[in-house]
């Protein structure tokens, strides 16, 4: 399923010349809400990984 996926992004961007990261993002939204509609819970992005800290966080030197 996953490679029909991405197969069908890369014809996208490919077809339509459509940014990569634009159809990338788009297609993260449509994964999403297609697991939300089957589980019915949300699914969050809370891991501390995607969070900047003071140590790491955009304008440290």
């Amino acid at each position: 399923m996953s490679v029909s996926f991405g197969a069908m992004t890369g014809h996208l961007i490919h077809r339509f010349s459509l940014p990569p990261l634009l159809v990338t993002l788009a297609g993260m939204s449509f994964a999403r809400g297609a697991a939300f509609l089957v589980s019915m819970r949300p699914i969050g992005i809370d891991h501390m990984v995607n969070l900047p800290t003071s140590k790491s966080g955009l304008g440290s030197a």
